[in-house]
């Protein structure tokens, strides 16, 4: 009689456990000997000497599933890699044998190997493991479970699978908890406060589509306990309610401190008090979403779905009036014209729409839902296949956007004044810039080409100031006069998803869209401009670095090439420069709309 081993991995998981299993031969054979000295060698940690003590019992044997599976102990307790590659194969093979003893243990041991490949791969510190990391490790842990439930099956009072089983699934419930702490931290530190802001109405809206899941769903444990963990989920969403407040009271301050002409020494002695309200009402709204949202989470206690998802979208309105109240004209216009893409698309690919046909010519969705009897058993134009409880979120959807082109119109009004002041601010500045600066009567050619350099940073700044102030300019005025047509278009088609009428909808969602994009056109043709210029230095980089790899030039071509390269050095410097400084302009324009806000151009109110 011989043993069968087990590998010993992962010490906090996994107990060394001994097998007893008949090889079903002479016991005075080389192979049972074989087998016996690599037992005393694995024992005794010499995991090399074992593995070379089961390969010769394997040659002597070499279809005996016992002396397999102990060979694969071997490989596997050595700790190398492509061992234990080479051991997994062999446990799986081992896996599929008659022998239940054998191929259970071969199933625990790949559960064990699975779970320290996991722990490897998150590494000393799991709570500090790379976001591609957590996957990878996650799922090594997983695997992990699914063996040790495989060896269950086979082995109900296998009592280390059972125990490695709980085991590995309150780390993961335990390390995937300290996880979504450690990135709620970092996001409240790091992320700025539209950022932050998006990124809870989106869990809100996720959080919102699962409760309708579940509401699908006849009842059970599952359900049950689904319910609770998204409850749980709520409630945890409603913590990021007060560092949302944090981040608002950091906004306004920083604007109060660079008021409007960056002086604060003339500021408007009222400016403090009005942002004071601002920020009291912002408040007010801030924490009439946390109560819904912890509404929400005691409805969902109660297994009140409906209840609990009114709540949610109450708390996902006030969210959005903040977002309204807080973002500059470039981010609603971005996200109101990025929405309507997607609702316009959807609606499109559901309807079938064709671009070269006439959309006067599109049937209406009773038409389509009843073809004539010649046409019975054929998909209408378009089939819809929507169930009923979509339209509702797609009117909700498409009334954002008539909400978010209402403020369009609203902040293009409060911005064009200033944005007009600076402009002409802007072309003073670009022509005195094409004035010639006086030359220097003393220095070298170094001195003059620093204030030739100079003077070529001053002017490219200056035009590209001047061209994004005019493509702003051309954008707001564009808003003023379509947005109203814009919310009108959007509201329509609102009204008619409301009513299951998709082919109704369509028409105006398309219009909408294309008045949208009409007025973030002039902005596009700024930015394209500015890559077009990145693109243009990024070629000269190329360039260059293909010139150096040319041999034998003559001395006059590497003068010649010296000369650009300091031009595409220069070049670059003053790419990254203007690009910093359009980050800084952005971040002002966003403290001029708080300005704007707070002095009485745009309402706070909760009835926009």
């Amino acid at each position: 009689m011989n043993r069968a081993l087990t590998v010993t991995r992962l010490p906090v998981l996994v107990v060394l456990v001994g097998v007893v299993a008949s090889l079903g031969f002479n016991p005075a054979s080389t192979a049972v000997q074989k087998v016996r000295e690599g037992i005393r060698f694995f024992v005794g940690g010499d995991f090399e000497s074992a593995g070379k003590s089961f390969n010769e019992a394997d040659k002597a044997e070499p279809d005996n599933a016992t002396i397999a599976f102990n060979r694969a102990c071997a490989l596997a307790a050595s700790g190398d890699s492509a061992k234990v590659e080479e051991a997994q194969k062999l446990f799986r093979n081992a896996a599929l044998v008659r022998d239940i003893r054998i191929a259970a243990r071969a199933l625990y041991n790949l559960g064990c190997l699975s779970a320290e490949q996991g722990r490897a791969t998150l590494g000393e510190d799991p709570v500090e493991a790379a976001p591609e990391n957590r996957e990878a490790g996650v799922s090594q842990l997983l695997a992990a479970v699914g063996y040790y439930r495989d060896c269950l099956r086979l082995d109900k009072e296998h009592v280390e699978a059972r125990h490695n089983l709980e085991l590995i699934r309150l780390f993961i419930k335990h390390i995937q908890d300290q996880w979504a702490k450690r990135d709620r931290e970092l996001a409240r530190a790091e992320k700025g406060l539209l950022e932050f802001l998006a990124m809870i109405e989106q869990r809100q809206t996720e959080l919102r589509s699962a409760v309708r899941l579940l509401s699908e769903q006849k009842d059970s444990p599952q359900r049950r306990q689904a319910t609770s963990e998204l409850a749980d989920s709520q409630k945890e969403l409603r913590d990021e309610i007060e560092p949302l407040k944090d981040k608002i009271t950091a906004e306004i301050t920083a604007a109060q401190q660079t008021p409007p002409g960056g002086n604060a020494t003339n500021a408007d002695p009222s400016l403090a008090i009005q942002m004071k309200q601002a920020q009291k009402v912002l408040h007010q709204l801030t924490d009439e979403a946390g109560s819904k949202m912890a509404e929400a989470a005691s409805e969902l206690a109660t297994a009140a779905f409906e209840n609990a998802r009114t709540n949610q979208l109450n708390s996902l309105d006030r969210l959005n009036e903040i977002f309204m109240a807080m973002a500059p004209f470039q981010n609603v216009l971005q996200r109101a014209t990025k929405q309507q893409e997607q609702l316009t698309g959807h609606s499109e690919n559901l309807t079938g729409y064709e671009p070269d046909r006439v959309v006067e010519e599109m049937p209406d969705d009773d038409e389509a839902a009843e073809p004539d009897a010649d046409d019975k058993g054929k998909q209408p134009p378009g089939g819809i296949d929507l169930p009923d409880h979509e339209y509702p979120e797609l009117a909700l959807q498409q009334l954002r956007v008539a909400d978010w082109s209402r403020m369009l119109s609203l902040k293009a009004q409060a911005d064009l004044p200033q944005i007009e002041a600076q402009l002409k601010a802007a072309q003073k500045k670009t022509a005195d810039a094409e004035d010639p600066m006086p030359q220097s009567t003393i220095g070298d050619n170094k001195d003059e080409s620093t204030e030739e350099d100079a003077e070529a940073e001053l002017k490219s700044e200056a035009e590209d100031r001047l061209v994004h102030l005019q493509g702003l300019k051309a954008s707001l005025e564009k808003a003023i006069e379509l947005g109203p047509k814009v919310e009108e278009h959007s509201r329509t088609a609102s009204e008619s998803l409301e009513a299951k009428q998709l082919f109704a909808a369509l028409p105006d969602q398309q219009e909408a869209l294309k008045l949208l994009r009409e007025i973030a056109e002039s902005l596009s043709r700024d930015d394209q401009q500015q890559q077009s210029d990145d693109q243009k230095n990024d070629d000269q980089k190329n360039d260059d670095q293909k010139n150096d790899d040319q041999p034998d030039k003559s001395e006059q071509q590497k003068q010649q090439e010296q000369q650009q390269k300091g031009q595409s050095q220069r070049e670059r410097a003053m790419s990254a420069l203007r690009r910093a400084r359009e980050r800084e302009r952005e971040h002002r324009d966003l403290q001029k709309q708080l300005q704007q806000l707070i002095g009485g151009q745009i309402r706070v109110d909760r009835d926009w």
